[in-house]
């Protein structure tokens, strides 16, 4: 047997990359089918959910939110909180015999006679190869926070993610978005006894969008005036001791504080993909890929979950991603049967 065979043999049908729900979910499909499996995460499993803040109540009912196979009790029509559902993904992985590499960062991935080469760092540093006949990229598209690029940004006292223990009763407290985290943030410092200022460069905020149960506490909050809202305006710099803001009128004073929370939303990780070649749509900067198989141009590297951001006319979703594999899974096996 020469080298070439002795690979083949020793290779993946699937590397899998991702392990938050939508990547959990295409790897329950994925062993229910048979394939042989190799699933990494940079972090730990569910690692974007456990950037939201303590305690936090998901949008979603624990139905949609359910890996397949997996119901999510005891109330299916309730939404969960952060720490439920991170409890719930950990014991569906287990109940399912999944097996995922935390802390285990898919580097780069070559494509070598057909199939993939993927450099993998592990927890420790140490680097090493694994081959697949098929890529699965469910990276996530909450990954990356939007920078906005003003001087100061880096500063100690500025975040990017929101964690309630940052928090300190009689504190300053500055929270530039107007989506649900930022939001959620602004409750939650007002209601730690902290004064809280939420700079939104709308002239509204997009109530419509924020979680109906927020919203009785946000206007609460606002009415005792532990919450006050500066609309039109955005944040010019940071400095050491708070945030020049520039409003309507071209003003830009001073705000004080002693933590600045920029929550202006988030991006997917490309890095992966980028590196391996994959086109990606000129006006949109999404990766472009066919979506009755979530197959990219490059064949046999696959998006899955949110990472796709839009599919048919619709955002990816944790809810509308749970099946991605399916689509995916007659082009995984016929690549399997060409090896």
């Amino acid at each position: 047997m020469n080298r070439d065979e002795s690979r083949r043999e020793a290779a993946h049908d699937v590397l899998l990359v991702g392990a938050g729900p939508a990547g959990l979910a295409a790897a329950a499909h994925f062993r229910q089918a048979g394939l042989d499996l190799l699933h990494v995460e940079e972090g730990e499993l569910a690692q974007t959910i456990r950037r939201f803040p303590t305690g936090v109540r998901l949008f979603s009912t624990r139905a949609t939110l359910a890996l397949p196979g997996f119901p999510f009790g005891p109330d299916p029509d309730t939404s969960p909180t952060r720490e439920e559902y991170i409890a719930y993904l950990e014991e569906s992985a287990a109940a399912a015999g999944l097996h995922v590499e935390t802390a285990t960062t898919a580097v780069s991935a070559e494509a070598v006679q057909g199939r993939y080469r993927v450099d993998l760092r592990g927890p420790d540093g140490a680097r090493r190869t694994a081959d697949a006949c098929s890529v699965v990229v469910a990276s996530g598209g909450y990954f990356f926070p939007n920078i906005l690029g003003i001087p100061g940004e880096d500063r100690p006292h500025v975040h990017h993610y929101f964690r309630s223990e940052i928090v300190s009763p009689n504190e300053r407290m500055v929270v530039v978005g107007g989506r649900n985290s930022a939001i959620e943030a602004a409750v939650n410092i007002a209601e730690t006894g902290a004064e809280a200022l939420l700079v939104y460069r709308k002239s509204r905020l997009p109530r419509s969008k924020i979680k109906p149960w927020l919203l009785p506490r946000l206007d609460t909050q606002i009415r005792a005036g532990r919450i006050r809202v500066r609309y039109r305006s955005v944040p010019l710099e940071v400095t050491p001791r708070g945030v020049v803001l520039r409003d309507a009128d071209g003003n830009s004073p001073l705000q004080p504080a002693d933590a600045i929370f920029l929550l202006t939303g988030y991006g997917p990780d490309y890095r992966l993909l980028r590196g391996a070649g994959i086109r990606f749509h000129k006006r949109t900067v999404r990766p472009l890929f066919t979506e009755g198989t979530l197959e990219t141009r490059s064949p046999g590297i696959f998006v899955c979950g949110t990472v796709a951001l839009r599919l048919r006319g619709e955002d990816a979703t944790i809810e509308n991603s749970r099946d991605h594999a399916l689509l995916m899974l007659d082009s995984i096996r016929a690549r399997c049967r060409a090896f």
